[in-house]
């Protein structure tokens, strides 16, 4: 993943989505199914994986540059 704008976009796409279904939750007065927000949380977490991981591609490209 070494679009700019795609990491951007996922990075603010998915915490929104799960900001506004715990709202939408929390202003109709509705518990939210334990399956919706374990999936959630999962997303969030691969993520989070995703981003923090390091690309040793990248790293080999930056060295060879002059």
């Amino acid at each position: 993943m070494k679009d700019l704008f795609t990491r951007r976009m996922i990075a603010l796409t998915i915490p929104l989505t799960f900001a506004l279904v715990l709202i939408g939750a929390g202003v109709r007065d509705r518990v939210l199914d334990p399956v919706v927000s374990g999936g959630l949380i999962a997303v969030l977490g691969a993520l989070v994986a995703m981003f923090s991981g390091t690309d040793k591609e990248d790293k080999d490209d930056k060295s060879k540059k002059p």
